[in-house]
């Protein structure tokens, strides 16, 4: 494989970075105990199955050779492990999620070669994968090494490449279309309070797409009759379906840090104002501001555009919370009929010319470039 094939198709971010968003991430599975309560599951194990797969497919395509190689060693031939002998399982993965998302494209092709070599339950089995990682057989061995040059020749395949540039330009162009506003709203305000907020609704009221639809449209453009909106510069969000969970939204509130104070106060409020007002008790949700101070990277609360350092506020704000939102659709992203919006944000806002009367802060949801766009069809 030539080395500038190699380089066309590989991730130009480190999918560790975009999976260090999960902790601000909602994504859980609701069952229901004996006496009907609900029990919330956190599928952080499912996310990382799906990093182990993901991450192999990159290492694949960089690292040339088999994943076991073959070597006579006392008169005997002995397979030797490589960077590519840790094969990861997509057993995991059942037929409806693959239904409900659409995969990576390394996920993607990971899936294919599994079913067309005929071992996804093959490498599902534990003593399979003892044989595969600990004491190479030979039939392990030749499965193992089917899978990686399978992998690798699907990779190199014009389709694959042409799929991947497309997701990643999206990502990537929904990223730097909030970095952008973010840096133009500290440029204006030395403080902003930023919440963070997942919207959800309960299990026995699962919504439609319209539905949901129907519903943030009506919390975004109620703004004009609420005084909670008051302090509100922008909005950032992402539509995401969760194949138990069904369709959430995971929304960034960027506010005037000098008109409000105590973020999770805040925060409470447009939760309440949506499970309330907007769903009228159908609707859920998570309070991220709430007990922020768990989070190993804080980038939600007040935070001074000074602190731009790596690890300080702005910065976690831009390259975890804000990365996660934009660019975990790379990684999966439900299957929504075409044309439905997954992710927006407020304009970039009008610099002031600084003469004349002061201007009134604008409306920041009539600078939405979706406004309407989410209302009911």
């Amino acid at each position: 494989m030539d080395k500038q094939g190699l380089q066309s198709i590989q991730n130009p971010m480190c999918v560790d970075q975009v999976y260090s968003g999960l902790d601000y991430d909602n994504s859980v599975s609701v069952i229901h105990g004996p006496d009907g309560s609900e029990i919330v599951v956190l599928e952080e194990d499912f996310q990382n199955g799906l990093k182990a797969i993901h991450k192999f497919v990159d290492r694949v395509v960089d690292t040339p050779g088999p994943a076991f190689r073959l070597r006579v060693t006392k008169g005997r031939l002995m397979p030797m492990r490589t960077r590519l002998s840790n094969i990861p399982t997509g057993s995991f993965i059942s037929r409806s999620f693959r239904d409900t998302y659409e995969l990576s494209e390394q996920v993607r092709i990971f899936l294919e070669a599994e079913d067309e070599l005929q071992l996804r339950e093959e490498f599902a089995t534990e003593a399979f994968r003892v044989e595969c990682w600990r004491r190479p057989n030979g039939i392990a061995v030749e499965s193992a090494n089917n899978l990686v040059e399978l992998i690798r020749h699907k990779a190199m395949n014009k389709d694959f490449r042409r799929r991947l540039a497309v997701r990643r330009f999206a990502a990537k162009s929904n990223f730097d279309r909030g970095a952008k506003l973010t840096d133009a709203l500290f440029a204006a305000h030395a403080r902003l309070n930023v919440v963070r907020i997942d919207l959800d609704y309960r299990a026995q009221h699962r919504p439609s797409l319209p539905q949901i639809k129907a519903d943030f449209a009506r919390f975004l453009n109620n703004r004009r009759h609420n005084s909670l909106f008051d302090s509100t510069l922008a909005v950032i969000w992402r539509l995401e379906c969760g194949i138990r969970t069904g369709y959430h939204i995971h929304l960034i509130l960027l506010l005037d840090g000098e008109g409000t104070r105590n973020d999770g106060y805040v925060a409470q409020q447009f939760c309440e104002y949506w499970a309330g007002d907007i769903t009228r008790g159908r609707g859920r949700f998570q309070n991220c501001n709430y007990d922020k101070n768990k989070y190993k990277r804080l980038g939600i609360g007040m935070i001074h555009r000074s602190e731009t350092e790596k690890g300080g506020k702005r910065d976690v704000l831009v390259n975890t919370v804000l990365r996660y939102i934009t660019m975990v659709d790379e990684l999966a992203r439900p299957r929504i009929p075409k044309g439905t919006r997954t992710f927006d944000a407020s304009r970039m806002p009008q610099p002031h010319s600084g003469r004349g009367r002061k201007q009134r802060r604008p409306d920041f949801a009539s600078n939405l470039s979706h406004e309407g766009a989410l209302r009911s069809e």
